[in-house]
């Protein structure tokens, strides 16, 4: 899972095209990952706390809701 607020330029520090860099990056180990004659594979997922972050707590909520449903196991996002 890929955490991050994807929303509203003006209230973050990032521009569109370093969002799409971190995605690039994560997308590219999540592949290199899965190449390795390893189990279980990783699947990427992404999860947006919303403008400035002000709705991680609703986000959260719902991570926490699909952790079994979708294996989920680990969260990683761009402090």
């Amino acid at each position: 899972m890929f955490l991050t607020p994807l929303t509203s330029r003006e209230a973050n520090n990032l521009t569109i095209g370093q969002y799409v860099a971190e995605l690039e990056g994560a997308y590219t180990a999540v592949e290199e990952a899965n190449k390795k004659n390893t189990r279980p594979k990783i699947r990427l997922l992404m999860a947006s706390t919303g403008s400035s972050q002000k709705h991680w707590e609703r986000t959260v909520a719902q991570l926490v809701v699909r952790r079994n449903t979708d294996r989920l196991v680990a969260v990683a996002g761009m402090g």
